[in-house]
């Protein structure tokens, strides 16, 4: 789950992302996420421009991250 990625990602970096520390990246990384779940939820589609920039910064914050189409 997401809120579990955030916990994981928090105990790897040693910094508190939920509580608002960590790298810029990173943080934008999962609001966005955030943004796209919350989107699913209500049964709209994600802003096409939040998914581009999601993939600009899965790049950045995941050196191992492969583009998926959404």
């Amino acid at each position: 789950s997401w809120a579990q990625a955030v916990e994981d990602r928090t105990r790897t970096l040693g910094e508190g992302l939920k509580f608002g520390a960590g790298p810029d990246d990173l943080r934008n990384y999962y609001r966005l996420w955030g943004e796209v779940l919350a989107a699913h939820d209500a049964g709209r589609r994600p802003d096409p421009q939040v998914i581009r920039t999601l993939g600009q910064l899965a790049k950045r914050v995941d050196p191992k991250h492969e583009p998926r189409d959404p």
